[in-house]
């Protein structure tokens, strides 16, 4: 099947809500108060990408890879994080993220989390090469 490639791409101010990208090419993009509300990502690759005051509520992240990717007042509440990748990420200035969801991801010792939250025993995971 054809998969989205906005690979570098700039995003500013666009509802995508509910929409499917899955497997999407993300990486080194920008975005900025972006509304992917519901939206399926399972797979897609956002890795060095600038990400600030958007939305992702109870989108599915699962193994999304956000690797060194700078998220900036995210909105991450219901989102699905299986096996989601937040090695190198900042993650203290997203909202909505849980310790239950963070359970389900994946970090490592630069992922930094928000106030409250603490570093899952299964970090770091074993990733499989899916590319």
């Amino acid at each position: 099947g054809i998969r989205l490639s906005a690979r570098k791409a700039s995003f500013q101010s666009v509802t995508m809500d509910k929409t499917m990208f899955f497997r999407a090419d993300f990486r080194q993009t920008t975005m900025n108060e972006v509304n992917f509300t519901k939206s399926e990502f399972s797979r897609a690759d956002f890795s060095n990408s600038r990400i600030e005051e958007t939305t992702l509520e109870f989108s599915n992240l699962s193994r999304v890879k956000f690797t060194n990717a700078e998220l900036v007042s995210v909105n991450l509440t219901g989102a699905w994080t299986y096996l989601t990748d937040f090695r190198g990420v900042d993650l203290r200035e997203t909202t909505g993220l849980t310790q239950q969801q963070l359970q389900l991801s994946c970090g490592d010792d630069k992922t930094l989390l928000p106030p409250g939250l603490r570093v899952p025993v299964n970090w770091p995971c074993a990733f499989e090469d899916d590319s």
